[in-house]
């Protein structure tokens, strides 16, 4: 029997070539989207305000919420919403370590990659980094009070 980290559900298939992150990747074109797919429960912490920035995500259903406060505990402090379309984490692209804790909201399904394997993939071509410099200069999908 395998062990699942906490706060993951089952992973079921879902299409990539549906997502704009897996058609730029060529999902259904005969390549395949780095990713990696999962779901998640309402109230799991994907990192905390201060922690070493190693990956990202990118949400494709659910909603994130981003808060100041490292205390895991304290949900009512969110400051910034992360919908679908929106990445998670991206401050790995720049900093070393994440500015605000990230916990997930409602059921959620994330793609994700490590630090140097987003980083790989964004440099593939000019359609991914610029994709990935519009979400960090104006991402219009994240809702901040």
């Amino acid at each position: 029997m395998t062990s699942r980290p906490a706060g993951l559900l089952p992973i079921e298939p879902i299409a990539c070539g549906d997502c704009s992150l897996g058609r730029m990747s060529g999902a259904g074109e005969g390549q395949f989207c780095p990713l990696i797919i999962r779901r998640y429960r309402p109230g799991s912490l994907l990192y905390r305000a201060g922690d070493p920035a190693s990956y990202v995500w990118h949400v494709k259903a659910g909603v994130v919420g981003l808060s100041r406060s490292s205390d895991p505990g304290r949900c009512g402090d969110v400051e910034a919403l992360c919908v679908p379309g929106s990445f998670v984490g991206l401050e790995c692209a720049v900093r070393e370590r994440y500015l605000r804790t990230a916990r997930v909201m409602s059921p959620a399904i994330l793609c994700g990659a490590t630090r140097d394997g987003f980083d790989r993939w964004m440099r593939q071509s000019d359609e991914r980094l610029a994709a990935v410099w519009r979400a960090l200069l104006d991402d219009p999908l994240r809702i901040s009070r």
